[in-house]
């Protein structure tokens, strides 16, 4: 596989002397049958490294899939019924947009019937309380000491999940009864990154969509002004490899001297562990009943390096350096670069048109993979909660009755305040079902070892410094065997 993936790159830096574009089949939705592609015709050849300012955009009707509704009713009818009459039940978060009606108007509708749809269900009154992590690990503890209720789920940040369990603060979901994480409304990804040894920390799922993934940020009019095929499209189809972006990063490096413009651009550190994750690498495997292990081995970097290091230099070839790629591109001087979501207003500016695409796949026939941030929201439920089983049902059914329909409702809001046009809608909800999850992150603040590691990784990545890496595998898997012990 991978002989064959070095033998195609070696034939694209070929091919780009002879091929200015390629034209890549128009991608169509059963969404909207009314979408259609824009054709794109080749400019002047006096023309190619100026930019230009694409022309007005057609407007694309973003709808959702009238099946997610109906798997929603169902996989909630599914769960046990129970009556816990009329209890109140409180849900604690440093966010709590995506579960209190009163938070966002344009979602206040969705989220109110959603939470209505679970009261029922149980017969009980969803309250929810917005607290930083410092403050509900605090109290959580505060409580646990003095044998009293605190909540009844704490939606944590997954960088933090370390720190609530160094605190002894988390329930183990393997305890808690109906509590079934490989259901299809729990992302299976965090279910496993939340799992070491006997211990299941947390989940993640079709209630707390992640808006802050990686995304590959480009200039929409460089795109144009060299004959690019349409980049949506391509992405929307599965044929956005990191082949495709290298092979249209080449076309603009061709003329760099002449545009001083830039085919790609990196700014460094976490980039890296978006591009590793994207091309299926994991920093540590990990599974409900394992003890984690370090899932890279000395040649796990050598594709990551690969696109990292061109990325690097096609962006030097014009001057530009990681720590001034965000607003180099912001001033129009590169093609692609990698940021995430949420911080897209830094890549903005008045003058250039900006569009966003997943992470690229390692071929057309893998998946997209984004790499879940320490931000990403995980529902735990604190140790020794006075009723875990209502606890359970709920999660379970606050995530089985957000089934798919809440996912595209949050990408459509974010399409009409956030997002840089009217396709990004579809693009940010296959990112956003694209999340995955890794262990790394959510205990690198507490088990020094595996931050150590993936600090030798990206420099292994950038350098090639292989010095540190095999004292740092070993301590890595050391801290992990007594960290998660797997005991019955």
């Amino acid at each position: 596989m991978r002989q064959r993936k070095l033998r195609a790159l070696l034939a694209l830096i070929l091919s780009v002397l002879l091929l200015s574009s390629c034209a890549l089949e128009r991608y169509s939705t059963d969404k909207d049958d009314s979408t259609v592609a824009e054709d794109s015709a080749p400019l002047a050849e006096e023309d190619q490294g100026k930019p230009q300012v694409p022309e007005d955009e057609k407007v694309y009707r973003y709808s959702g899939n009238p099946d997610y509704p109906i798997l929603a009713d169902a996989y909630t009818k599914a769960l046990p019924d129970k009556d816990f009459n009329g209890a109140t039940f409180f849900i604690t978060s440093p966010d709590v947009s995506y579960i209190d009606s009163n938070e966002i108007h344009y979602l206040s509708e969705t989220i109110a019937k959603r939470n209505k749809t679970v009261e029922e269900k149980y017969n009980i009154k969803i309250k929810t309380s917005r607290a930083d992590s410092d403050f509900m690990l605090d109290d959580a503890l505060h409580a646990a000491m003095a044998g009293m209720y605190y909540t009844n789920i704490m939606c944590i940040p997954f960088g933090d999940v370390g720190m609530f369990a160094a605190a002894g603060v988390l329930m183990n979901f393997r305890s808690v009864p109906y509590m079934d994480t490989s259901a299809p409304y729990f992302n299976q990804s965090s279910a496993n990154a939340l799992s070491a040894g006997n211990t299941v920390y947390g989940v993640a799922g079709e209630a707390t969509p992640v808006t802050d993934l990686p995304c590959v940020i480009f200039n929409k009019a460089i795109a144009e002004n060299y004959s690019l095929p349409d980049l949506y499209s391509t992405a929307l189809s599965g044929n956005f490899t990191w082949d495709a972006l290298y092979h249209y990063s080449l076309n603009v490096d061709a003329a760099s001297a002449e545009s001083g413009i830039a085919g790609s651009s990196l700014s460094g550190g976490v980039t890296y562990d978006y591009i590793f994750k994207s091309l299926g690498e994991s920093y540590i495997f990990s599974n409900e009943m394992e003890i984690p292990t370090a899932g890279i081995a000395n040649y796990s970097m050598n594709w990551t390096a690969t696109y990292v290091r061109y990325m690097l230099g096609s962006a030097a070839a014009v001057g530009i350096t990681k720590e001034n790629s965000v607003s180099a591109f912001s001033e129009g001087k590169v093609l692609f670069t990698v940021g995430t979501v949420d911080k897209l207003d830094d890549y903005r500016n008045t003058d250039v048109l900006i569009g966003i695409l997943p992470m690229p796949k390692e071929s057309a026939d893998a998946p997209y993979r984004s790499f879940a941030s320490e931000n990403a929201l995980v529902m735990t439920i604190p140790d020794k909660s006075t009723s875990s089983e209502m606890s359970s049902l709920v999660i379970s059914a606050l995530n089985a009755s957000s089934y798919g329909y809440m996912t595209e409702k949050i990408a459509s809001y974010l399409h009409a305040t956030t997002l840089p046009d009217n396709r990004s809608a579809d693009v940010l909800e296959l990112i956003s079902r694209s999340a995955v999850y890794d262990l790394s992150t959510a205990f690198e603040d507490t088990v020094t070892p595996i931050y150590n590691l993936k600090t030798v990784v990206r420099d292994i990545i950038e350098i090639g410094d292989f010095a540190l890496f095999e004292k740092s595998v070993t301590e890595m898997n050391d801290a992990l065997k007594e960290k998660f012990p797997l005991s019955y």
